[in-house]
């Protein structure tokens, strides 16, 4: 059992991408390096969908989520799950968007 799974979402131009927050510096930095090799999600709900799947795969007693926010949905779902959810919007760039129209 995992006291805290702890994942970052970020939003890129093909949908959500979700990935261990031990990462998040290193993928903000270059997203490009690691765009074919990490989660994706169509959407936010999604995503989120995801992190909380993975959450209770590891038996962790929380959830910890950085980034783009959550949605009330799934909020819903990860306390229904029971796991507790920390919820953290990022002052981090977190639209990785623009980083690849600039590198077009």
């Amino acid at each position: 059992m995992t006291d805290i799974a702890a994942f970052t979402i970020l939003m890129n131009f093909d949908g959500y991408w979700i990935i261990g927050s031990s990462i998040a510096d290193a993928v903000i930095a270059e997203p490009g390096r690691y765009s074919h090799s990490i989660i994706k999600a169509p959407t936010k709900l999604a995503a989120c969908r995801i992190a909380l799947a993975l959450g209770m795969e590891r038996r962790a007693l929380e959830l910890h989520l950085e980034g783009v926010g959550v949605t009330h949905s799934a909020l819903t779902e990860i306390r229904r799950a029971e796991l507790i959810p920390v919820i953290r919007t990022s002052g981090r760039q977190t639209n990785l968007s623009a980083h690849f129209l600039g590198h077009l």
